[in-house]
């Protein structure tokens, strides 16, 4: 009976020990307790997932830090930009695009940092009339080559009014008496010079077929420059006509 006691006695005492042995190392930290040391980088949120600005947008940026006891704690961070010029941040992480062109926006918190890449892109949003001047044309398939040499050199105007949403613009054309839209599926992308391209196909006019395609670009999202490519298709004509030339406008 004695040496019963004495063995549950030991094996009792031991419990503890032994529980302490079973269980995980852990600091216990809660997970928004800041009172420990943050663990990983500095991730920037917030957005769209293109990153992408027209400017004069602005877009709210959070800088968050993942704990070592587990979840993302957001905090307060230094923020810059590597060319304000192109896009500006503020102290609490509101970006405003300026210029088109390339940035790096920074968050820094307690020596780590976090860094996210915006595209500053025109914004070509507004009613436009454009110029266009046949610089080049090309008669196949036996199309009259006449009517290439009325062609070159001549001028007309196209009249847009467009709509930007990030990084895709859309909208409606009018070119002499022919008007329609950019038709959905072909609605452009911006590339990341900043130049869009827009398909007002078919366009008739005066008993021929155009399908035109422009391509835009702006430094200020004013004036437009840039090319044009045109496949001329004229009834009672074997073949087409292909021209080319310049665009340029501003705001109407």
């Amino acid at each position: 009976m004695r040496t019963s006691r004495r063995f549950l006695r030991t094996i009792a005492g031991a419990i503890p020990t032994l529980l302490l042995l079973a269980l995980p190392a852990c600091d216990f930290i809660g997970p928004f307790d800041l009172s420990g040391p943050y663990e990983g980088q500095v991730v920037v949120t917030g957005g769209s997932a293109s990153n992408w600005l027209a400017t004069g947008e602005t877009i709210q940026y959070t800088a968050s830090v993942w704990h070592k006891s587990g979840g993302y704690q957001v905090v307060e961070a230094n923020w810059s930009s590597r060319d304000p010029d192109i896009a500006s941040v503020d102290s609490t992480g509101l970006v405003r695009a300026l210029a088109p062109g390339f940035t790096v926006i920074t968050a820094e918190y307690r020596g780590r940092s976090g860094v996210l890449g915006v595209q500053v892109v025109p914004n070509f949003t507004g009613m436009f009339t454009v110029r266009l001047t046949v610089d080049s044309c090309e008669a196949v398939n036996g199309f009259a080559s006449s009517w290439c040499d009325t062609a070159r050199g001549t001028e007309d105007t196209m009249a847009l009014d467009l709509q930007q949403t990030r990084d895709r613009v859309a909208g409606t054309w009018r070119f002499r008496d022919a008007a329609g839209t950019f038709p959905s599926a072909q609605v452009s992308l911006l590339d990341r010079t900043g130049r869009v391209t827009l398909d007002a196909n078919p366009v008739a006019l005066a008993g021929a077929q155009a399908s035109i395609l422009l391509s835009l670009e702006s430094d200020d999202g004013q004036s437009l420059t840039g090319t044009f490519t045109a496949q001329w298709f004229v009834t009672g004509q074997p073949g087409w006509a292909m021209t080319g030339g310049s665009i340029s406008g501003g705001p109407r």
